[in-house]
């Protein structure tokens, strides 16, 4: 995850919205990234993908993102 490179764009500039992604990704079995990440690029096994329930999340995870990116301009 680009964290670093998020916090240089709106609307990602907002640490909430950055710790909301971070709980959203947190939410998959296998993922446990602290929040002391938030500015760096930390990883996440494409493995964690073939878990019951983890695409569903993650897919949960990106429409959230997309839709924040979205609103950037209407903000």
């Amino acid at each position: 995850m680009v964290f670093q490179h998020l916090a240089a764009r709106a609307p990602f500039t907002d640490r909430t919205l950055r710790a909301e992604l971070l709980r959203r990704l947190n939410e998959l079995d296998g993922v446990d990234i602290s929040e002391g990440k938030l500015d760096l690029r930390p990883n996440i096994r494409l493995s964690v993908l073939e878990k019951d329930g983890n695409s569903r999340l993650i897919a949960e995870a990106l429409a959230w993102f997309r839709h924040c990116w979205g609103a950037r301009d209407t903000a």
